[in-house]
């Protein structure tokens, strides 16, 4: 948490009293207690279903939310225009962020949501790659010092979970 901070106040303390919240840091802060909670049920839902079926009904319930959205703009006055980057960013949703969802239901049923909520910390570093990459943004003393400090986060929330894992198994078998 300490180095998303560092990357959110720009390494600079004056930024930190200077922060502006407005309605999109809002909407971050929701979808990560929104995922916090979609892992935690995930892990109650596997207990008899598989993380395909999982990722499928999840999908499935997400999509009883967007339909409304798209109804509203498809009534709507503005045309749609189907460019190349706009297939491309459908194609990405229905495919890439799919998968993805798969593979972190598959995690968690794996080693558990209190293994896998470390690695959703590395969210802002590859935010911050592709924002380099993509868009052309700097990568600043403080974007590399508080990714480093995101990394021994994770470092240490795994070593914790697996040593703990690793005693109660050795007391197990005591």
């Amino acid at each position: 948490m300490t180095g998303v901070l560092l990357i959110t106040i720009q390494g600079s303390l004056r930024q930190l009293f200077t922060l502006h919240i407005n309605p999109g840091d809002i909407l971050v802060l929701l979808s990560a207690a929104g995922w916090a909670v979609y892992s935690l049920l995930g892990k109650f839902a596997m207990k008899d279903l598989s993380p395909l079926l999982v990722t499928t009904y999840s999908c499935l319930f997400g999509l009883v939310f967007l339909y409304p959205g798209m109804f509203i703009e498809l009534r709507g006055e503005t045309d749609i225009i189907f460019t190349w980057q706009i297939v491309a960013a459908i194609v990405y949703i229905s495919l890439v962020v799919v998968v993805a969802q798969f593979l972190w239901n598959k995690g968690i049923h794996a080693v558990g949501p209190e293994r896998a909520s470390s690695f959703y910390n590395l969210s802002p570093i590859f935010a911050a790659i592709l924002a380099t990459v993509f868009l052309g943004e700097k990568i600043h003393w403080y974007h590399l010092f508080g990714g480093g400090m995101v990394l021994f986060g994770v470092f240490l929330g795994t070593a914790k979970a697996a040593f703990r894992k690793q005693v109660m198994n050795e007391q197990a078998d005591i």
